[in-house]
């Protein structure tokens, strides 16, 4: 009878945990960060994906900001996106590591890495936003790199390559020689972009005072 009961104990302890570990196979970490870009224009749906404490990052800052932070900084983002009309192609293959290096900060214009649990997805996106489309250069490639933690994103970052940095640059530089004596600085575009030019002039200039050092 001792027998029985035991071995019935086990079959419905079995039927318990086999759904549950079913469900956390299923979630592909490829497929929260692929679904959170499709909606990424759609603040109703996009803040779906993201975890309540979530981090998020665009580097380098498009001008002041480029940090968002838990429910408040996902919803300030999520408007942010909305705004921008983005649109967001997924290039090539992705890649998923457990419990890796990332981007955990973007301070004093430097990128710092941290370890957070999770799954990472790292991948190269193409990038159309409404200010892109004005100076030209859209779309403008990024590096995606997430952390995904029990199906929602708990860190996002994008990354412009040094090749999309010289680009955006010189877009906004010839925006700057053939608006500044008639525009000034009412120009939303000039004013929020510029701003981001003398970041990337800055850490350039960073950059290359740290190689003569080593």
């Amino acid at each position: 009878m001792r027998k029985q009961t035991l071995i019935f104990m086990l079959v419905l302890a079995a039927l318990l945990v086999l759904p549950i570990a079913a469900h956390a196979q299923a979630i592909d970490p490829v497929a929260v960060v692929s679904g959170f870009l499709t909606d990424i224009d759609d603040p109703s749906k996009s803040i779906t994906y993201l975890a309540d404490d979530v981090h998020i990052q665009i580097f380098p800052p498009p001008g002041i900001g480029g940090t968002w932070d838990g429910k408040a900084g996902a919803q300030a983002y999520a408007q942010f996106s909305k705004d921008q009309d983005t649109k967001v192609q997924m290039l090539g293959n992705w890649l998923v590591t457990h419990d890796a290096l990332v981007v955990v900060s973007s301070a004093a214009g430097a990128l710092e890495m941290g370890k957070v649990n999770g799954d990472q997805v790292t991948g190269t996106v193409k990038v159309d936003v409404v200010d892109f489309r004005k100076l030209g250069v859209s779309p403008v490639e990024h590096t995606i790199q997430a952390v995904v933690q029990n199906g929602k994103i708990k860190s996002f970052t994008w990354i412009m390559p040094q090749k999309e940095q010289t680009r955006l640059g010189a877009a906004i530089a010839a925006v700057q020689q053939k608006t500044l004596p008639t525009a000034g600085a009412s120009d939303p575009l000039n004013s929020l972009w510029l701003i981001g030019l003398g970041g990337l002039v800055l850490l350039g200039a960073g950059l290359a005072l740290r190689r003569k050092r080593v």
